[in-house]
């Protein structure tokens, strides 16, 4: 049986602006962007996530539908609106966003069939939040129980000036087999502390794999058999929204292609590992060249072909 990626986040529309001027209009949402560039490389996904009964959202349904990803586990609200970002890049072409939501006071997630060896990846501010926390828990558990890999990136935006939600996040960092987060999340989460100091802190909640990106500079990674720097190539930046998120998706199509297991990650190599984060780096600096949130169709075909 072929393995699936569950990818459980937010969906909505992208409006970007540049230079003060409407540049493009997307689907978003961290995790919906890794669901598409996962799919165009060939990978079987499934998006768990929430959207309106409306123009916005029946746009992103259908553009899911179109990259081959699974929906049936969206839930879909008749009376309230799909969300909606406003991103607006800067002259690093680095974005600062509005966001306009509308969800029902009660939230409830589809619960999905999750088997053996299947991937959940999950994250962002959908990972922390309090209305959607009892479903949450009820995915992780799931996958847990079906010895699924789990994969956790923490896309804070923000400074956690909050203890409840900090212990939102060591939870969710309990649960997770892989961590992928940046400097910047580390600093709004943890404050001013050493990459050292994170690892031992996510050591400590039961993961021991840990990767570190930090925009241009070197990607860090940390397990219990290797420390490792892979060094980013000069590209021209068109958009860096969406980077994170194909890193995310290059990391798992990885794992996928390799068919490494969740009992074979603790004991990869430095050259398995030097291969996966190439290759998220590869998916990553494809995205920021264009104001796509996910893999250019050109690489999706040079991945796909490969393959066959």
């Amino acid at each position: 049986m072929k393995r699936k990626v569950f990818t459980l986040g937010e969906s909505l529309l992208d409006i970007i602006f540049a230079n003060d001027e409407s540049a493009t209009v997307s689907v978003g949402g961290s995790l919906l962007n890794t669901s598409i560039s996962l799919a165009k490389s060939g990978n079987s996904v499934s998006l768990i996530s929430e959207t309106g009964n409306d123009y916005a959202g029946k746009l992103i349904l259908n553009s899911l539908k179109s990259s081959g990803i699974d929906t049936s586990n969206i839930q879909i609200y008749d009376n309230n609106q799909t969300s909606i970002a406003l991103a607006f890049l800067d002259m690093n072409r680095n974005a600062d966003y509005n966001f306009y939501k509308n969800y029902p006071q009660k939230r409830l997630l589809c619960i999905p069939q999750i088997n053996q060896e299947d991937i959940l990846m999950f994250g962002s501010a959908y990972s922390v939040t309090n209305e959607l926390r009892n479903s949450l828990k009820l995915i992780l558990k799931e996958a847990r129980q079906k010895n699924a890999m789990i994969y956790y990136d923490p896309n804070i935006r923000k400074h956690c000036n909050s203890e409840d939600l900090k212990t939102l996040f060591y939870e969710n960092i309990s649960y997770a087999d892989i961590i992928k987060t940046s400097n910047e999340d580390i600093y709004h989460i943890f404050g001013d502390i050493s990459f050292k100091e994170v690892y031992k802190i996510t050591c400590s909640y039961g993961c021991k794999n840990l990767i570190i990106t930090q925009n241009r500079n070197p990607v860090m990674l940390f397990t219990e058999n290797n420390r490792m720097e892979v060094n980013i190539p000069e590209i021209k930046v068109v958009s860096s929204i969406g980077a994170g998120d194909a890193f995310n998706a290059g990391v798992v199509h990885q794992i996928l292609k390799n068919n490494i297991t969740r009992e074979q990650i603790s004991v990869l190599n430095s050259d398995n590992w030097e291969k996966i984060i190439n290759t998220a780096i590869g998916f990553s600096s494809d995205v920021c060249q264009s104001y796509q949130n996910f893999i250019s169709d050109k690489l999706a075909k040079k991945i796909t072909n490969y393959q066959e």
